[in-house]
């Protein structure tokens, strides 16, 4: 039987509850929450194990896909005539027309058009995610995965692949680990998550004043590799709200790991396109309509 995991606030709650007869009723429905729990499990098995499956057919559509983005896919003009024709798009053979190689930029500008990251990313992250050339995930069956940020030479880090694992908890299939490459930074100055402030502090007594430079981590695209675990902790058991916290984080990290597993890898177009931008701009603009009929 599957394990509940409020099973002492249940209790506690239970405790609350005067009629011995409704408390009988109450156990009884939480069993059928058990029960369900069960079932979910065995759909949530059954759902990674398909998902594995699908992702392996997915990969030379994605293969292709970074070619065509790199620039060394020949696109055949018969696979897309239909769509031009009714884009009312007119190949030509102009130099001027044929200028870029592949699709500059593309994963860079897909990520900084995104919701859940745009907020965070910096102007040195710009920089750096110009040299971004694919994202890609490997899923197991397991329901664990790993999404890997492959970069081109840079003068930013050594390394050219980036990845974050996502490691799950067998019992629940609730995230529990999560190990994410460490950046090695060429330099201070090329790191985009930390930046220098300086501040002048001035002595009460003396009167004088002097000035401190302290590096500070600031919001960056960047502070997504960070690894967390929270292996053999539960939420009851936390004994303050440090630990809380860490449940809260990694439930947050693993959310934006799931974006980009199964929205930015799979629908990156619609984010290097900026098409959620219109969506978003057409609610504003109800709301807006909303607020003056009132």
């Amino acid at each position: 039987m599957a394990t509940y995991d409020y099973e002492e606030n249940f209790v506690e709650a239970l405790k609350d509850i005067p009629s011995h007869s409704l408390k009988r009723k109450l156990v009884a429905m939480k069993n059928i929450v058990v029960k369900r729990l069960q079932i979910e499990r065995e759909f949530k098995d059954l759902h990674n194990k398909l998902e594995a499956k699908y992702e392996a057919l997915y990969k030379p559509i994605y293969e292709k896909r970074s070619r065509i983005i790199d620039g060394t896919e020949v696109i055949n003009s018969q696979d897309i005539q239909e769509n031009m024709a009714k884009l009312d798009i007119k190949d030509s053979n102009e130099p001027e027309d044929n200028k870029e190689q592949g699709i500059p930029e593309y994963w860079g500008k897909a990520i900084a058009n995104t919701d859940q990251f745009a907020p965070f990313i910096n102007e040195k992250d710009k920089k750096i995610l110009k040299h971004l050339t694919n994202i890609t995930a490997d899923i197991q069956e397991t329901g664990d995965f790993t999404l890997n940020f492959t970069f081109s030479a840079n003068e930013y880090f050594d390394a050219t692949l980036l990845t974050k694992e996502h490691i799950l908890n067998k019992k629940d299939l609730s995230i529990e680990k999560i190990i994410s490459t460490q950046i090695s930074w060429k330099s201070e100055e090329m790191n985009p998550t930390v930046e220098k402030k300086t501040k002048k502090i001035k002595n009460k007594k003396t009167k004088d004043v002097k000035t401190v430079t302290k590096t500070e981590e600031v919001p960056s695209f960047f502070n997504f590799f960070k690894s967390y675990d929270v292996t053999g902790k539960t939420k009851n058991e936390a004994e303050d709200e440090d630990e809380e916290d860490e449940f809260e984080i990694i439930s947050d990290e693993y959310e934006l790991a799931l974006f980009v597993k199964e929205e930015l890898i799979p629908y990156s177009i619609e984010y290097y396109l900026d098409m959620n931008k219109n969506e978003a701009d057409e609610m504003d603009e109800d709301e807006e309509f909303e607020d003056e009929d009132e």
